[in-house]
């Protein structure tokens, strides 16, 4: 009967602390979108988009020192089940933080990748983030969790 009051307390906990983390971004980053609109996430106001021979490209963001990055695509034609075993059969899994009908989050590590990579997805969605720094984790993590489809 005490248990139930400190797994109240600590998912409390871990709510707030999931969802207030994002909406401190949200309000002072920038939006990365996939080129039809249906998907977006939210980075670091300091980081800087993808610029290819004079075109802003929106899906991509790194952070100043190149060290960190964001992309984002839409998976439009696929089911979230799908793009699991598509990610699933492209990259090892190292680390499963959320496996949902509604959300993907995996830690995932590739040939001769260097950092940590993850692989974020919610129906119609993707992302791939990655960072050198352990210390980086944090924004990292608000980084995934502002990831949403917009349609």
């Amino acid at each position: 009967m005490n248990a139930h009051p400190i797994l109240f307390r600590s998912l409390l906990i871990a709510l707030i602390a999931t969802s207030a983390a994002p909406t401190a971004l949200a309000a002072s980053g920038q939006h990365l979108v996939t080129d039809d609109g249906a998907c977006q996430l939210t980075v670091p106001a300091n980081w800087k988009p993808l610029h290819i021979m004079g075109k802003l490209l929106k899906f991509h963001a790194n952070s100043p020192d190149g060290s960190a990055g964001a992309s984002i695509s839409s998976d439009a034609p696929f089911s979230l089940a799908q793009v699991k075993q598509i990610a699933e059969s492209s990259a090892k899994v190292t680390k499963v933080f959320e496996d949902t009908t509604r959300r993907l989050w995996i830690q995932i590590t590739m040939s001769g990748a260097t950092g940590t990579h993850w692989y974020v997805a919610v129906p119609g969605c993707h992302a791939d983030i990655h960072f050198a720094r352990p210390s980086q984790g944090a924004t990292a993590k608000q980084i995934a969790s502002s990831m949403q489809s917009v349609h």
